[in-house]
């Protein structure tokens, strides 16, 4: 080649797009969603079997997330180094939870909530709120989140010795979540419980099962032992609760063994279906995409239209109610966020 011939320079490939994973983002936000809207109404005396049957049917949704970060996130050093990892995480994640997490503070500042306005203790609460999470619990989500990015480029580093990441998520799970749960003649301390174990844990074992094949037999099994604690964890809180008058949703913790198995075989299930027989043309599986692409911004904002439909319909409590109205705040969301995204300003508030 002539030395004097200008030399194009080399454009990184856009990110490829993972149909089965596009697919399972898609759907588990719904999920999110119809956790959200059927929790409300779990205190309530009429069709309280059907309220918890819909919002168990969601829960497999938070695990496969996590499980979904690890799987997109592990290989990142083949795309871009770690600078532009954290960069590109504090854009997608910190500044759009900071900046939904001010608003609604300031929309509760500008009702009284918090009494006399005093700048620098308003400030400090704001931070304790936001961390806490108390003024919009659903976004507890990020705390945890947070600590997964931060362990991911030390992760990244040993991700050809899968069997030493197989040891580290068994680890992480079992001290998250069996430990726990075992009758132990002894008292148990939370300190079995390492930080961030259960999610850290999901994270690693999204990578494991997107980068290895499992065995028919070993889906197999894992799709009759979720099943099985399911229905298991269903009929015992509707025993309990009928029996006590006291709703208690201890076992449907997103660390705890049956959930982490629904979530498990979930991801399982979005990854072996054939999702291009489905989306056949470029225009759906776009559509997918710019679908999954929003998840998070839906996270972020679906409480709005969740809290204008309440305040409409305060009385309807109602199982078809609460699942119609999951389907609405979804597909409102969805929309929402897609044109955000258009807007220049806005975009940096919906990832």
């Amino acid at each position: 080649m002539d030395q004097n011939e200008p030399v194009e320079p080399i454009v990184p490939a856009p990110k490829e797009r993972i149909l089965w994973m596009d697919a399972l983002g898609a759907v588990a936000m719904f999920g999110v969603v119809l956790i959200h809207t059927n929790l409300r109404a779990l205190d309530a005396d009429s069709s309280f079997a059907w309220h918890l049957l819909l919002a168990g049917c969601g829960y497999w949704a938070v695990p496969a997330f996590f499980m979904l970060t690890g799987a997109r996130l592990m290989g990142y050093r083949e795309r871009y180094g770690t600078k532009e990892f954290f960069a590109k995480r504090f854009k997608k994640t910190m500044i759009p939870w900071v900046s939904w997490s001010l608003l609604i503070f300031l929309v509760y500042a500008a009702i009284g909530t918090f009494g006399t306005f005093k700048p620098l203790p308003l400030a400090m609460y704001f931070l304790w709120s936001s961390f806490g999470c108390w003024l919009q619990p659903n976004y507890w989500f990020f705390i945890p989140l947070f600590g997964v990015y931060l362990c991911i480029p030390l992760l990244s580093r040993l991700k050809e010795r899968r069997l030493l990441l197989w040891c580290i998520a068994g680890a992480l799970l079992a001290f998250g979540m069996v430990l726990r749960l075992l009758p132990l003649p002894f008292p148990k301390s939370d300190d079995l419980r390492f930080p961030l174990s259960g999610y850290l844990g999901y994270a690693i074992l999204g990578y494991l099962l997107s980068t290895g094949q499992t065995k028919r037999a070993v889906r197999a099994a894992i799709y009759c032992l979720s099943l099985c604690g399911a229905v298991l964890i269903y009929g015992y809180i509707l025993r309990d609760t009928l029996r006590s008058g006291e709703l208690d949703m201890g076992l449907l913790n997103y660390q705890n063994p049956p959930v982490a198995l629904l979530g498990v075989s979930g991801f399982l299930l979005f990854r072996q279906i054939r999702w291009e027989r489905l989306f056949r043309g470029q225009r759906s599986v776009s559509a997918l995409s710019q679908v999954s692409a929003c998840g998070m911004g839906t996270y972020l904002i679906h409480w709005f239209p969740l809290l204008l439909a309440y305040t409409a319909v305060p009385n309807s409590i109602d199982a078809q109610w609460c699942l119609l109205t999951a389907l609405l705040v979804y597909a409102v969301s969805v929309p929402l966020v897609w044109g955000m995204r258009k807007v220049p300003v806005l975009r940096a508030l919906v990832p």
